[in-house]
C-alpha cells in the first residue's frame, strides 16, 4: 500500500482535530507521534517497517494513513 495525497491530506487534518480539541498546536501533536514511532522502533521494527514510506521513518502523517488503512 502506498499513501497517497489524499491519506495525507486526511492525516493533517486529523492532527488539526487533535490539536484543537487538546488545546495544543499542531507541531505538538507531530512531535508526540513521532516520538511515540521512534520510540516503537526498536522494540517493534517488524511493525514499523511494514508501514509504507518515503524516508527511513514513517511521518506522522504516514503512520496514521496506515493505521487507517488497517482499520
Amino acid at each position: 500500500m502506498k499513501t497517497n495525497a489524499k491519506q495525507l491530506t486526511a492525516a493533517r487534518r486529523a492532527m488539526e482535530v487533535i490539536a484543537a480539541r487538546e488545546g495544543i498546536s499542531v507541531e505538538e501533536v507531530r512531535r508526540e507521534i513521532s516520538l511515540a514511532i521512534l520510540m516503537a522502533q526498536p522494540r517493534d521494527a517488524g511493525i514499523v517497517s511494514e508501514i509504507p514510506c518515503a524516508g527511513a521513518i514513517p511521518t506522522p502523517e504516514e503512520l496514521i494513513a496506515y493505521c487507517v488503512s488497517r482499520l
